[in-house]
């Protein structure tokens, strides 16, 4: 268990280190904490994590980045993609309701958010296409907000229900 103070706390950790489990959490909501966590392939990785304000991906894959976020709960999720000459997509899994999810450095091609319920965010960033699917938004969580960026193309923005 990981549990922070009444001041803005910072992490970090690896995929090797942050497993299935174990707990990262936080009372205060009025500081700034941030969990950086490195990747070098895909996450199936589902730690709680929970009144962390900033949780930030940074992947060095060549393949597309693909997180599951199950367990973590409120905040901003950010995937930046690091690795040069990699695939500039992201997919983002089982986005909780109150989150929002941004495409950071690197993701530069579609980004995907799949959340199992609306009320949640997306940060386009320099994202070319963003998908979102938000299978129960008419009946739990409340609305879903898609911010595009202005690398966006309109007509690629899709919401699947």
């Amino acid at each position: 268990v990981n549990q922070g103070t009444t001041v803005s706390d910072s992490w970090t950790a690896t995929d090797a280190t942050l497993q299935t489990g174990d707990l990262v959490l936080d009372a205060t909501s009025t500081d700034s904490d941030t969990l950086t966590v490195a990747l070098t392939a895909a996450s199936t990785q589902q730690p709680t994590v929970s009144g962390i304000e900033n949780v930030i991906y940074n992947v060095t894959s060549f393949a597309a980045a693909d997180i599951d976020v199950d367990g973590i709960r409120g905040g901003t999720i950010v995937v930046n993609q690091l690795q040069s000459g990699a695939s500039g997509d992201a997919t983002v899994d089982d986005v909780a309701t109150g989150t929002t999810v941004t495409g950071g450095t690197g993701v530069t091609g579609t980004l995907t958010v799949n959340a199992a319920v609306g009320g949640i965010t997306v940060n386009s960033g320099s994202a070319t296409r963003v998908d979102v699917t938000d299978a129960n938004a008419g009946t739990t969580g409340g609305a879903t907000t898609v911010n595009l960026g202005a690398a966006v193309a309109r007509s690629f923005l899709r919401r699947l229900m």
